[in-house]
C-alpha cells in the first residue's frame, strides 16, 4: 500500500546492525536506539524511521551512508549502502 512504510522485525534489525536481539530490547527500554512501534502486540521497526535514526548516528564516515530496503518483504533483511567508498 502505498504511504505505508515498510516494517522490519527485531531478528531483521539485529542482523542488519550486527546486534543480539537482548541489545534491542534493551535499548528500547531505555528509549534508545530506532524508533519502533507495536503492532497486535509485536514490535517492528518502520524502515524509513530505522534509515533516520542510521542517518542521526553516522560519524567518521568519509562516505554517505544510507538505507536500502529489501524489495523481498519486511521479514527479510535490507541492506546498508556506503556512498563513496572505496
Amino acid at each position: 500500500m502505498h504511504g505505508i512504510p515498510e516494517l522490519f522485525a527485531p531478528s531483521v534489525v539485529a542482523g542488519l546492525l550486527g546486534l543480539d536481539l537482548r541489545t534491542l530490547a534493551n535499548w528500547r527500554s531505555e528509549g534508545r536506539g530506532p524508533e519502533f512501534i507495536k503492532v497486535g502486540g509485536r514490535v517492528r521497526y518502520p524502515g524509513d524511521s530505522l534509515k533516520s535514526w542510521l542517518d542521526a548516528n553516522r560519524s567518521g564516515s568519509s562516505g554517505r551512508t544510507k538505507w536500502a530496503p529489501s524489495q523481498d518483504g519486511p521479514e527479510t533483511s535490507g541492506e546498508i549502502v556506503t556512498e563513496g567508498a572505496t
